[in-house]
């Protein structure tokens, strides 16, 4: 029992019980799949014999048989049937006439047979009645069970000394080899050391070699590794202080490149919602009155080129953004920039019954970026003052100049901002949205994107605002921007 232990553990390390498994199983239903190709071979041959043995009934007997039934000959008929009997193969003979009155029988029906033959009898195109042959299915089958044996025992035998002798040529040729590599390894890591391997292998030049020499590289890279790391160790926190600093301004750039793009997003939405919907509303009236097509279009096709100049904006933001262009301030005339925007609300204006006030000198210019200026800076604070003004109120937008500077005010007498929101007005991270006094919504981004862009042209912004709850006689807000002169 020791001895049959010790072999097992020396020879299970090379040949894994699992491989000669699946080398048994493999051996095992290649013989079985072999087996049923050659008995389905001797299966054929047997139906091609009884097949010829019917071909040669058609040419011998068959017409003889149709002769002496189209006369019925008894005594000829059941002499041809015996003859056809003694040709061996077939159990059993039936043949039934049309009229039924010839009827004769030979040897026993089998209760099941899965070779049955009819052949019907006809002269002169007219039917006399069938012969029906049952050949003997026992016969076959028991060869067919013996054969099975015979050529399953032969095949497996012969399939199982190649296996085995392919596994005797893995053991002596490549698992007795690995054990050592394995072997090896494990001294290295108990050890920790590193050493060449060496097998004691009497050739070379095949595949083991090569992973042997192929380990003790990777071996002397290993030291050479080991001597690094050690370096490495030695400076680690150096290096961690480093790649963290490094980290950290990575994640703070691409966090400010992330809130830049929102913010660019937000332009896009935001800014777009006016000329887009101002064209829907004009389209609107259009199909009511297409008498005024001349009337309409013209204002259509305005806020379409609006529309084209904000997505040009944002794509030159993109760029500035990536640095291959920087923002573009140039001198914008102040009184053009209000009235484009009270253009491209005129809807909302007519709309509300909102009455303007406009005291702006045609003469003021203010150093800006024009796209911008107009559509996101005036329109949202023009928007924003319709959209918290009763219906017919008064909207008052008005200059006024000093040394270096145009401060421009748009005052409305609507409800005031409540006071919990006026500290958080600016600040894109808090929700201050509300809905208009018409039911109207917003976004939220109007008043950071306004900020971000005032102090973008190096202006300021103010607010001042008296809520309807807290004055309920003398209320509403007042929007300052400070940009500089151009004169």
């Amino acid at each position: 029992m020791n001895k049959l232990k010790k072999w097992y553990n020396k020879y299970r390390t090379r040949i894994p019980l699992r491989l000669t498994l699946q080398t048994v199983l493999f051996a095992s239903v290649l013989s079985i799949i072999i087996t049923f190709i050659l008995l389905y071979q001797d299966y054929k041959k047997e139906i091609a014999l009884i097949e010829a043995k019917v071909t040669l009934i058609k040419h011998s007997q068959l017409n003889s048989l149709k002769a002496a039934v189209w006369e019925f000959n008894e005594k000829q008929v059941k002499l041809i049937m015996n003859s056809i009997m003694e040709m061996g193969a077939i159990s059993y003979i039936e043949l039934v006439s049309k009229e039924k009155s010839l009827n004769f029988k030979i040897g026993k029906k089998p209760e099941n047979s899965f070779l049955k033959k009819v052949l019907p009898l006809s002269r002169n195109n007219k039917i006399l009645g069938n012969i029906q042959f049952y050949f003997d299915s026992k016969s076959p089958q028991d060869a067919i069970l013996y054969q099975f044996w015979i050529i399953f025992l032969s095949q497996i035998s012969y399939t199982f000394s190649i296996a085995f002798f392919i596994l005797f040529l893995i053991r002596k040729n490549i698992t007795l080899y690995l054990a050592r590599i394995g072997n090896h390894l494990e001294k290295n890591i108990e050890e920790e050391k590193i050493s060449n391997l060496d097998i004691n292998k009497p050739y070379y030049g095949d595949e083991i070699d090569i992973v042997v020499k192929r380990i003790n590289e990777y071996s002397s890279d290993l030291h050479e590794s080991n001597t690094k790391l050690t370096y490495i160790n030695e400076n680690l926190e150096k290096i961690i202080e480093e790649r963290t600093s490094a980290l950290q301004n990575a994640q703070e750039t691409l966090k400010y490149q992330a809130e830049r793009r929102k913010q660019l997003i937000h332009i896009l939405v935001h800014d777009l919602k006016n000329p887009v919907g101002i064209s829907f509303s004009y389209l609107d009236l259009l199909k009511k009155h297409p008498d005024r097509v001349d009337n309409y279009i013209p204002k259509i096709r305005i806020n379409i080129k609006k529309t084209l100049e904000i997505i040009d904006f944002v794509r030159n933001m993109l760029s500035v953004q990536d640095g291959k262009k920087s923002i573009y301030l140039e001198r914008v005339n102040l009184y053009d920039a209000v009235k484009e925007s009270l253009n491209m609300l005129q809807f909302k204006i007519k709309t509300k019954g909102i009455k303007i006030d406009l005291h702006v000198p045609k003469e003021d210019s203010v150093m800006a970026e024009k796209v911008s200026f107009v559509n996101t800076v005036i329109n949202n604070l023009i928007t924003n003052a319709i959209k918290f003004s009763q219906k017919g109120d008064h909207l008052i937008i008005k200059s006024q100049r000093s040394d270096d500077y145009i401060t421009l005010s748009i005052k409305d007498h609507g409800i005031g901002i409540p006071d919990k929101l006026v500290n958080y007005i600016f600040d894109p991270h808090q929700k201050t949205t509300r809905n208009g006094t018409d039911g109207e919504t917003g976004t939220g981004f109007g008043m950071p994107l306004v900020k971000e862009f005032i102090n973008a042209y190096g202006g300021k912004i103010k607010l001042k605002t008296k809520c309807i709850e807290n004055s309920p006689e003398d209320h509403g807000t007042e929007i300052k921007i400070i940009l500089k002169k151009v004169s």
